[in-house]
């Protein structure tokens, strides 16, 4: 990042963050997620760290090993659930799609709404020029709301708007990348699933 490059405001942060896609590469990654931060009710029961394969919208993800546990298509998505047989298909038209948690925030692009209200959502000062995985990144502190105790740090690519990391000086990670690979090929074949589906 040029040392004269001017520092952006953080409503050119949030529109890089939400609408940057079109600068993100195709990539694959390892994301460690601390699972503390998981809806008690939700049973998403992956393992603390992924690898995920993404292109533009669409993404796959699996476990170290390969065994895949989500894919996002373009118009559907595939649910894969210890020891069931077949994956649960959503159908991007007429449903809800799944929530994700942490895992969620640190893949998909945010929706603008997600940054009204006060929760993790207005920085404490001004964005600082940083590096991560050897890019060029912002970093942000968020103030926390009133009914959570510490801030937590955003840090940003500088180029494509992708999270890289939410980190807490108190509680530690809530997620951030530790493997990205951009100069890689995605076959179609990655964000679909041929096979048989509930």
């Amino acid at each position: 990042m040029p040392d004269d490059e001017r520092v952006p405001t953080w409503p050119e942060l949030i529109i890089l963050m939400c609408f940057g896609e079109s600068e993100e590469q195709p990539f694959t990654g390892v994301v460690e997620v601390d699972d503390t931060y998981e809806d008690e009710d939700d049973d998403l029961a992956w393992p603390r760290t992924v690898r995920v394969h993404k292109r533009g919208r669409c993404y796959r993800v699996e476990t170290l090993d390969g065994e895949v546990l989500y894919i996002k298509g373009a118009d559907r998505s595939w649910r894969f659930r210890p020891g069931a047989d077949v994956p649960a298909m959503t159908d991007h038209a007429d449903d809800e799609e799944l929530a994700l948690g942490s895992y969620g925030y640190a893949i998909e692009r945010p929706e603008p709404t997600r940054w009204r209200g006060n929760d993790f959502s207005l920085p404490t000062g001004p964005a600082q020029r940083t590096t991560y995985l050897g890019r060029d990144a912002w970093r942000v502190e968020l103030a926390p709301p009133p009914h959570k105790p510490a801030p937590i740090v955003l840090t940003v690519d500088a180029v494509t708007g992708m999270q890289l990391r939410w980190h807490s000086e108190r509680f530690g990670d809530v997620f951030r990348w530790i493997e990205l690979e951009h100069d890689v090929t995605h076959d179609d074949s990655l964000f679909v699933w041929e096979g048989d589906a509930i």
